[in-house]
């Protein structure tokens, strides 16, 4: 206990400490969300009934609509007596991790993962409709030089490599070769003249596409193993949305290369994509960073907007409970931007999964079923709302991160996977995007974000304003820029 003194109980005896925060709190069935995927998850460390029972019966009187359950028929049973039917599940990465370059990563093999998936949830009982969400990767990121290592083995991933350099315009001359048989990817070091450059940037270009076209591939796959439009996420943490770090951060083995560099996906062409059809990121800060929910859900929303799907979040209790009411805020703040789920992550408890749960912070759970409850009384104008289109608009620069850091041998100070404050360890130009919603916000002011592909007067047409920071756009894009300028902009 906290004071050192010893105690002996079962699980079940032992989690009662954590009910106790919720004896005020009951939902009733017609006050949960109905369509919403509200989701948490109780972790059963026995097969103990009573266990199970006392836990998916509390978080039930939460007003969680969908309990993250394994494919068991106890678990299932006492869920139905609660109520609710849906549940929820996760796996750390599709086959292949990011990218099909192993060549035993197939339609074939992917078609498998995904009927395994379901198949024992089936076994369980459980609809198909029943899978409210599923978590198909967390934290998805890949390390240069040794990223190149698969897609130069593997000949069918690098014809699609070539193919992917002719489909932007280039050839074989434009990337410093005379045939396409020479060409392969190029890492930072390597960029010292114009072609050189060339290959290097569309190579980074390259592999955050073709993760995202993997990605896509795994999505359909899981949408015909359980339902079309089943709410698939990828758990993002590259927070300001940068598809190319420079330099051997994190756990990059390559710690002295010139080359050293993590790749990442671009939202809003990872959404235009279709790669999964929940966009999905996650908080990790405290209620005094609530706010910052409004700027994580306009970039994702901007980005579903582009592939026709839908976003959510993981809300982290963990990191709640400072301040009154901010978890509150958090939540609907997803809610309230466009968001349709919202997944927790998690309660435990935590002596069953440590260093990752609420369940020592269940102060929390009460704020949390008010939210449920206000999410589940505003449902009919929630559910179908769509937020109408800002007047403003800021640019989310691309281009010019291929070049951070260029000045460096080996590249250093620059950081984003797991990086919630966003004007640390960043350039100017990406802090500066954050830090111009964060003063639109203020103004009460929304704004979209918008991408180097979409800069053209058509599609700038229905904005006023357009705050770009970007120091390195494509050509083409500028051209746009200064004709909708011309026509009003």
């Amino acid at each position: 206990e906290a004071d050192k003194t010893p105690r002996a109980a079962t699980m079940a005896e032992y989690n009662r400490r954590y009910w106790q925060v919720l004896s005020s709190v009951t939902l009733r069935p017609e006050e949960r969300p109905a369509r919403f995927p509200i989701v948490d998850r109780f972790i059963g460390g026995d097969a103990d009934r009573l266990a199970w029972g006392e836990g998916i019966e509390n978080l039930a009187r939460a007003g969680f609509s969908a309990i993250m359950l394994p494919p068991e028929k106890l678990p299932r049973e006492i869920l139905l007596g609660t109520g609710l039917r849906r549940t929820a599940w996760a796996v750390y990465s599709p086959p292949g991790y990011a990218f099909d370059h192993d060549p035993s990563v197939t339609q074939a093999s992917i078609t498998n993962w995904a009927a395994q998936q379901a198949a024992p949830y089936a076994a369980a009982g459980y609809a198909p409709q029943d899978m409210a969400i599923f978590a198909m990767s967390d934290e998805p990121g890949w390390y240069y030089p040794s990223a190149f290592a698969a897609l130069t083995n593997n000949p069918a991933a690098l014809a699609r490599f070539r193919d992917y350099l002719k489909s932007q315009g280039l050839s074989p001359r434009d990337v410093g070769a005379k045939e396409w048989a020479a060409v392969g990817p190029l890492g930072r070091s390597g960029a010292v003249d114009l072609p050189s450059k060339r290959l290097f940037y569309w190579t980074m270009r390259f592999y955050a596409w073709d993760s995202a076209r993997h990605f896509a591939a795994c999505t359909r796959a899981m949408e015909s193993a359980f339902y079309t439009n089943l709410p698939v996420f990828v758990n993002w943490n590259f927070f300001s949305g940068r598809f190319y770090v420079p330099g051997p951060v994190a756990n990059n083995p390559d710690k002295q290369s010139p080359d050293g560099a993590m790749g990442g996906h671009d939202w809003l062409e990872f959404g235009r994509m279709r790669g999964c059809t929940m966009l999905w990121t996650e908080d990790w800060f405290g209620d005094d960073m609530a706010y910052q929910w409004s700027y994580y859900c306009a970039r994702l929303r901007c980005a579903a907007t582009l592939g026709g799907v839908e976003f959510g979040g993981y809300v982290i209790p963990r990191t709640a409970g400072d301040r009154t009411n901010g978890i509150l805020q958090k939540i609907l703040t997803v809610a309230g931007s466009g968001g349709k789920a919202v997944k927790y992550f998690v309660f435990g408890p935590e002596y069953n999964f440590p260093g990752n749960c609420y369940s020592e912070n269940v102060k929390v759970l009460p704020a949390m079923a008010e939210a449920h409850r206000m999410i589940g009384a505003a449902e009919d104008v929630l559910w179908p709302g769509r937020r109408p289109r800002p007047e403003v608009a800021i640019l989310m620069p691309r281009s010019a991160q291929a070049w951070d850091a260029k000045g460096q041998k080996v590249a250093g100070g620059i950081e984003d996977a797991t990086n919630v404050n966003l004007n640390r360890d960043t350039v100017d130009y990406l802090a500066e995007v954050y830090d111009l919603y964060l003063a639109l916000q203020h103004a009460n002011i929304p704004a979209d974000v918008v991408d180097e592909d979409r800069l053209t007067a058509r599609d700038l047409k229905p904005y006023r304003v357009i705050y770009v920071t970007e120091p390195d756009i494509p050509e083409e894009g500028q051209k746009g820029l200064v004709e909708w300028t011309r026509k009003g902009g």
